[in-house]
């Protein structure tokens, strides 16, 4: 029985190295920027030197939405924040990992004749706790920016682009045939 038990906990623990959702995306992350006539939820792009580029959903009918590209000028933007990341990884690494390990360490502990046999439980913990101190730093504080700063703190979003710098000329191109555009739409 205790055999099994520790199996079961071990594939728990291992379990919880692969169970949750990735942290950052390919894309860019997702941000909310409130203009001077709506508000918009995008993915960040690419901050250009005046100007976002953000894929948006839009109203193409009234039963269909499409993803298109749109650009936004600094000088129209209230408000911009970048949503925060998913906090599954955290706790699924408390559950899986740190948990299973206290676990596995006391019933260990409790079939042992030795006294020092409860030292297993914590050292069992380590690898869980440095997987979760690295989510926790690897996790920033989500960016806010709105007009009462100066435009350069805008560049801080770059982080948060998918294309971290401004981009090319074939790059843009490329981008608005995969949404089937011809240009870029100003939002307003």
């Amino acid at each position: 029985m205790k055999k099994i038990m520790i199996v079961l906990l071990s594939i728990l623990s291992l379990w919880g190295c692969v169970s949750s959702s990735s942290i950052v995306d390919y894309k860019g992350d997702k941000v909310d920027i409130e203009l001077k006539n709506n508000s918009i939820s995008a993915e960040l792009i690419s901050v250009q030197d005046e100007e976002l580029i953000v894929v948006y959903m839009k109203r193409v009918s009234q039963f269909y939405q499409a993803y298109k590209i749109g650009s936004v000028k600094f000088k129209d933007i209230i408000s911009i924040s970048a949503q925060p990341y998913d906090n599954t990884a955290k706790s699924s690494v408390l559950y899986f990992q740190i948990i299973p390990a206290a676990i596995v360490g006391i019933v260990a502990a409790s079939y042992s004749e030795s006294s020092s046999a409860i030292l297993l439980a914590p050292i069992l913990m380590i690898p869980g706790l440095i997987t979760y101190l690295i989510y926790n730093s690897a996790m920033p504080e989500p960016l806010v920016w709105d007009n009462s700063m100066p435009v350069t703190l805008l560049n801080e979003f770059r982080l948060y682009a998918r294309v971290p710098y401004a981009l090319s000329d074939e790059q843009l191109t490329e981008l608005l045939k995969l949404y089937y555009q011809d240009k870029i739409e100003t939002l307003k």
